[in-house]
């Protein structure tokens, strides 16, 4: 995201270019669900550095994911998303992962009725 901008404008500027990535599966894994915004922080010497925001676009329905917590931490995007996909996901043919079949019938597994729940 650019200074001035906000979550919409970022997502209405890069999302023709996200799509030509989707679309010739040129995402990397780490992408592949889900794309985080990083905001651009200027460090001692005129160094750029970006960090990662509590704003993303999930694949699965195309919106904006909000989270009300902080993210330092590189993992804890995958956890505002996990509970985005829990709670408000509608799914779309984007996404490789059905989410309406594993909150209708979760396996067996221990962390995968948690995950869901």
């Amino acid at each position: 995201m650019r200074g001035n901008e906000t979550p919409s404008d970022w997502k209405d500027r890069i999302w023709d270019t996200l799509m030509v990535y989707r679309k010739n599966h040129l995402l990397t894994d780490y992408n592949k669900r889900y794309l985080i915004a990083r905001k651009q922080t200027y460090l001692l010497y005129q160094c750029n550095v970006w960090f990662g925001i509590n704003i993303g676009i999930c694949y699965s329905c195309n919106q904006l994911v909000y989270s009300k917590l902080g993210s330092g931490y590189e993992y804890f995007h995958a956890f505002f998303m996990d509970k985005h996909w829990r709670t408000n996901c509608t799914g779309n043919e984007y996404c490789d992962m059905s989410f309406e079949k594993l909150k209708n019938n979760p396996p067996p597994c221990y962390f995968t009725k948690k995950a869901i729940r």
